[in-house]
């Protein structure tokens, strides 16, 4: 998978879900990225890019909500920050 606009395209479709709904793709798009990825991090996954593929006139409510879907995915445990850290 190469951007969350492959896995919902519809922005106004995005927009309508709630954090924890949102979260399932957010989980999905991060699940199909090798683990090298620079985007299994909370600031490269909230950068412009990952977004530029939607209406520009709605890239900042969307980051928003996605940045609000990740952190409900941390904040319930299904994102551990440990792992994005790097080894000593």
């Amino acid at each position: 998978m190469s951007s969350i606009y492959e896995l919902i395209s519809d922005h106004e479709l995005l927009l309508s879900l709630e954090p924890e709904e949102l979260a399932g793709v957010v989980l999905e798009y991060l699940h199909s990225l090798p683990e090298s990825d620079s985007q299994l991090s909370f600031q490269n996954f909230s950068a412009s890019h990952t977004v530029a593929e939607y209406p520009s006139e709605h890239q900042k409510e969307i980051t928003k909500a996605l940045r609000e879907a990740w952190m409900w995915l941390q904040n319930q445990g299904f994102i551990d920050l440990r792992a994005f850290l790097p080894i000593l």
